[in-house]
């Protein structure tokens, strides 16, 4: 049984000795509900790919007069690699939080072991340069999303972006990610229905 997606061994050509060395550096952990993969303050060294549930990357803001509210910066659900990126490749401390949404089941590498991995095995370096890979798309389907010059259509791309993934996630954490009040976003929501 593969611990991550298929397809990320396929574009790679792997050969099921090298699938099979790559996966020996992989752990599995569930998360609940709740829990959290990363706090802010500490160092992102693990990457974890998710492998049944959804997970949300944020930081919290003060407005003008003081009050605190969380800011959405990510969703990560099943198939993608969850980490702070900056303080993985920085290692700094994380500036932000990773919290499952879900129950959270992941498979994870530390990030020494990516790179022995990696200086060991060419594939493990065609491996590690897939993860950036694909940290480097969302980011991108990130920035096409918030240079929407409406909420009307941010949102619609958001959806587009990520389907079947919007009914999984509270409004409240949708409308921070799009920069929009929860009631303009539940308005959206109802027009599309």
């Amino acid at each position: 049984m593969y611990l991550l997606n298929p397809d990320h061994f396929d574009i790679l050509n792997l050969t099921d000795e090298e699938i099979s060395h790559i996966f020996s550096f992989f752990k599995e952990k569930h998360f609940p509900k709740g829990t959290f993969l990363l706090q802010e303050g500490e160092s992102s060294n693990l990457i974890f790919f998710i492998r049944k549930g959804l997970v949300r990357e944020f930081t919290f803001r003060c407005d003008e007069n003081g009050n605190e509210s969380s800011s959405s910066l990510n969703f990560m659900h099943e198939g993608m690699f969850a980490l702070s990126i900056e303080s993985y490749l920085s290692n700094s401390v994380s500036k932000s939080h990773i919290q499952a949404l879900e129950n959270t089941h992941t498979a994870f590498i530390k990030k020494e072991d990516l790179e022995k991995l990696s200086h060991s095995l060419h594939s493990g370096a065609l491996f590690l340069s897939v993860i950036y890979q694909s940290c480097l798309a969302e980011q991108e389907k990130k920035n096409r999303i918030l240079k929407s010059p409406n909420s009307k259509l941010a949102y619609s791309k958001f959806i587009s972006a990520y389907p079947g993934i919007a009914e999984r996630i509270p409004d409240k954490f949708i409308a921070s990610y799009l920069n929009i009040h929860p009631n303009s976003l539940s308005r959206l929501r109802g027009k599309r229905n």
